[in-house]
């Protein structure tokens, strides 16, 4: 079997002490003349493995993130709608208090008690079960954001940033427990203002329960 020098790498016998190209001894630190070399050392088995992982995790984390954009922070708007759904479903003024914006119910004119009131009192006549649909969502522009932040100014001496805004037109479906049901079609606008999703006006749910 041929052996190769430990020097320069030709092939030499397996007897030679020297090598007959370079001179270069051939004894081992060890005393013992080494045998062919191996070949190239293959890779980790491990390594290769690592980077289909890693890509992977990298696509599923890009795919999470898209979602979560498209599901959750997309979707706040619905969150004020939400709130006035339950209000009416449970009579529950709190819920209403969260859909609107803090200088509404701040203000002197916003009556928390007259309105819980109100709120049991169709409750408890009717027994609504109150759910709805978004079927449309449009953005509004942004000369009706402004026009909004200066109303607010002069109507309640607050300055805000009202960010972005939406008409979102939905099937409002309204049952009354043990009688009739029926469904509306309603437009509604909700505001970002100041970070939080929010209604200025919900005449146009009150108004369907008539």
């Amino acid at each position: 079997m041929s052996k190769y020098c430990m020097q320069c790498g030709k092939e030499i016998e397996n007897n030679d002490v020297h090598c007959p190209f370079c001179g270069a001894s051939q004894e081992s630190s060890f005393g013992v003349s080494p045998d062919t070399p191996a070949p190239d050392a293959e890779p980790q088995k491990g390594s290769s493995f690592i980077v289909p992982v890693v890509a992977v995790i990298a696509l599923i984390l890009v795919v999470l993130i898209v979602f979560m954009n498209l599901t959750i922070f997309n979707n706040g708007f619905k969150a004020p709608i939400d709130n006035v759904v339950e209000a009416l479903n449970s009579g529950d003024a709190d819920y209403l208090e969260d859909a609107l914006p803090d200088f509404i119910v701040e203000d002197d004119r916003f009556d928390h008690d007259e309105l819980e009131s109100e709120l049991k009192k169709l409750s408890e006549l009717s027994d609504l079960e109150i759910s709805y649909k978004v079927k449309e969502k449009e953005e509004l522009s942004g000369g009706k954001l402004d026009r909004l932040e200066d109303s607010i100014k002069e109507e309640f001496d607050e300055s805000v940033d009202v960010e972005n805004g939406y008409e979102i037109k939905m099937d409002l479906d309204i049952k009354v427990k043990d009688s009739s049901s029926k469904s509306e079609n309603v437009s509604v606008e909700v505001y970002e203002i100041d970070g939080d999703w929010c209604l200025i006006s919900i005449d146009d749910f009150l108004s369907d329960l008539d």
